[in-house]
């Protein structure tokens, strides 16, 4: 990522105030203002097995058009939905 951000400095070297990862584009593609790429928390909730906070819902075959979701637990908990 470091080399993307000396290349688009590289672009733009009379502009000094331009600054493309400071921006709602470059955030909605999960890129920090200094270059890094966003860690995303997945969204969890309450596992009907273990009753902890970290179950989550995931999809089977994402490169098929089966649309197979999955709910998942680490206890081992998986529910076809």
């Amino acid at each position: 990522m470091a080399k993307f951000k000396s290349f688009i400095n590289e672009l733009s070297p009379l502009s000094t105030d331009f600054n493309p990862f400071d921006n709602s584009f470059a955030r909605a593609l999960g890129i920090n203002p200094d270059g890094t790429l966003m860690k995303f928390k997945r969204k969890t909730h309450k596992c009907p097995k273990c009753g902890e906070n970290s179950a989550y819902y995931k999809e089977e075959h994402p490169d098929t058009d089966m649309n197979c979701m999955v709910e998942k637990c680490p206890c081992g908990y998986e529910k076809e939905m």
